[in-house]
């Protein structure tokens, strides 16, 4: 009677534990199952329904070879591409780095903005607006068309804005003195490309001349990044700057 007692007793046990594992599965396939759901709502988008979002400006087509007008923005670090179907060209006018809204739609291919604002302004803006010193630009390439010119000031722009070297900073915030920017190219790798190199300088400054920097700008198309290189004197060479 004693041995059925316990023997009964065992049977209880592993019943309890089979409920709950089974309890337990039950609960991780509705969980997952949530999740899928979850997944699945998170993605649908519908075609034609105007969405909302905001997004880090980056570009407006810049140097990029596509068949369509783009505006490049960023998101959560991820870059996003959406067609410009806004109703004027008036939407084109944030710096890189400024935070703005856009409407977009998709036709079930791709996605569409179709209107845009700047709700905040980013460092270069920011630098732009408070910063006066002197700056003039000498291409020493003639003829270099306007859009060229002006995408690489802009690019010169946003890098002094975001700069972290102390000597830079020191010189952009002093009223003394002007900064020339020469412009030029130079062929840097195997490919031998053309890549933009810009040497900053600071002109009567005490009585004398200060090479702040030298930069080397590479245009990254495939991932609508730049990548730039700083001359090392002592190694003779341009460096990449991380």
């Amino acid at each position: 009677m004693v041995e059925n007692k316990i023997t009964m007793k065992k049977i209880t046990i592993i019943l309890s534990i089979l409920a709950l594992i089974a309890s337990s599965c039950g609960q991780a396939t509705k969980k997952q199952e949530e999740t899928i759901v979850n997944e699945q709502e998170e993605i649908k988008i519908e075609i034609g329904k105007i969405y909302t979002d905001t997004f880090e400006y980056v570009d407006y087509d810049g140097f990029y070879d596509y068949p369509y007008l783009l505006f490049i923005v960023k998101k959560d670090d991820q870059i996003l591409t959406l067609i410009d179907d806004c109703p004027t060209s008036s939407t084109r006018t944030p710096n890189r780095g400024d935070i703005v809204e856009i409407q977009w739609k998709t036709d079930g291919t791709t996605k569409l903005a179709v209107n845009m604002k700047k709700i905040q302004d980013g460092k270069l803006s920011v630098f732009r607006k408070t910063n006066n010193k002197p700056r003039s630009y000498i291409f020493m390439e003639n003829n270099q068309p306007e859009d060229y010119q002006t995408t690489l000031i802009n690019e010169i722009e946003y890098f002094l804005a975001n700069t972290t070297d102390e000597n830079m900073i020191k010189y952009l915030n002093d009223e003394k003195g002007e900064i020339q920017i020469y412009i030029s190219k130079y062929k840097r790798g195997a490919d031998q490309k053309d890549y933009p190199i810009i040497t900053a300088r600071i002109d009567n400054y005490d009585g004398k001349e200060h090479t702040l920097i030298k930069l080397g700008i590479e245009f990254d198309s495939e991932n609508y990044e730049r990548i730039y290189y700083q001359f090392d004197e002592k190694r003779n060479e341009y460096i990449r700057i991380e």
